[in-house]
């Protein structure tokens, strides 16, 4: 059975909740992602995860109704807000050993576009192993496109 460590990006780029919009976006344009998890930045080895920021998370902070629609005023939301400001705090997360395809279910489920993958410390505490996009699952679809989906993922 496929897992999730077979497709997930290990040591993914990642901001900290005190990063501002500006600093993610930036990330996000310069690496190409759609996702960042949040960590915080006390642990390098092990950075404990409090969040994810999506492209969406975004939008909707920086599109906000009770925010003046100009460009400046947009700009100064990106320099003057954080990633905390606006991420979704504890994210749906898997474990490295979940199976793809429930993976998948919960991409579609949920309508999420990224799992961060984690394992637990001793503590509890979830530390950031990697992350499951739905471009990873699409990527393996597209170096088998003769096989039966349940092949891919099962």
């Amino acid at each position: 059975m496929l897992t999730v460590n077979e497709l997930m990006t290990i040591d993914p780029d990642v901001v900290t909740p005190r990063a501002t919009l500006r600093d993610a976006v930036i990330c996000m344009n310069q690496n190409g992602h759609r996702h960042l998890p949040v960590v915080l930045d006390d642990n390098q080895s092990n950075p404990r995860l409090v969040g994810i920021l999506s492209e969406r998370d975004i939008r909707l902070g920086v599109n906000s109704p009770l925010i003046n629609a100009s460009i400046v005023n947009r700009m100064d939301i990106l320099d003057n807000f954080t990633v905390g400001d606006c991420m979704t705090s504890s994210p749906i997360t898997v474990s490295i050993d979940f199976p793809v395809y429930q993976a998948a279910n919960i991409f579609v489920l949920n309508k999420v576009g990224a799992l961060p993958v984690v394992e637990e410390d001793e503590g509890g505490l979830p530390i950031l192993r990697g992350i499951l996009t739905t471009t990873d699952l699409l990527e393996q679809l597209a170096l088998h496109p003769d096989a039966e989906p349940a092949s891919l993922i099962g």
